[in-house]
């Protein structure tokens, strides 16, 4: 590996190291799972696409369902996550996709 290479390399892990310090930092308030107490580990959760609805059977109900991400394979959403090992418990925050404009409003 030349020097090139290395010094890209290094930047790339340092843009990833700024990324997820950006994309948890208000995440990492939550010292604790809400719901038993446990542990949280950091994460991602990876979406190919998906859609929010107030209610369990949006679908049904054309009004209440919105794309929440951009559809595609190739270039999945990726929210920065909690998850609590002890009963399983997750939350995410979409910000961070919100400003890259992969998430629609």
């Amino acid at each position: 590996m030349n020097e090139k290479e290395r010094k890209e390399i290094e930047d790339h892990i340092e843009k990833d190291r700024e990324e997820h310090e950006r994309d948890f930092f208000d995440l990492s308030k939550i010292k604790k799972c809400p719901r038993c107490g446990g542990e949280f580990d950091e994460g991602y959760i990876v979406i190919n696409a998906s859609t929010w609805s107030e209610n369990r059977f949006g679908w049904v109900y054309a009004g209440l369902k919105k794309p929440l991400t951009k559809p595609g394979v190739l270039n999945p959403s990726q929210f920065p996550a909690l998850r609590c090992r002890k009963c399983h418990f997750v939350t995410f925050d979409y910000t961070s996709e919100v400003e890259r404009g992969t998430v629609k409003e």
